[in-house]
Formats: C-alpha cells, structure tokens, sequence
C-alpha cells in the first residue's frame, strides 16, 4: 500500500541495480520467539514521511489490540 501510494516517489529513484527503487529494498523483518520485528536498514535514504507510514501499517497488522 504505501509503496503504491507513493509510486512517483519511487519511480524517481534507482535502486542499486538500475532499476526503479521498491520498497523492498529499504527495510527488514526478523522473526524469532518473541514475534516479528520490523525495521529499516541503516543505509535507508527513504522519506521519513514514507518509513512513518510502513511503521504505522505494520503496527496495525502485527501489534493491533483486540
């Protein structure tokens, strides 16, 4: 959805194989034991406007409370 969103952001900018960026190239998801955790590289040079949204969808999805 967010990638979606903001598509012209994303089509502005190549990624590391000269391709449009994706979404997918900027974050990470671990899980163990104790769930799933998501996060973002440390290279990540994404909007904070777009990481705030990724953090906010997952949080709905994964850390909902019922």
């Amino acid at each position: 959805m967010v990638e979606e969103k903001n598509s012209e952001y994303f089509k502005e900018r190549q990624s590391n194989d000269n391709e449009p960026d994706r979404l997918h190239n900027h974050y990470i998801t671990i899980t163990d034991s104790n769930g799933i955790k998501f996060g973002f590289i440390d290279d990540s040079d994404l909007d904070s406007k777009i990481k705030s949204d990724c953090h906010n969808i997952f949080n709905e999805i994964f850390n909902a409370k019922n």
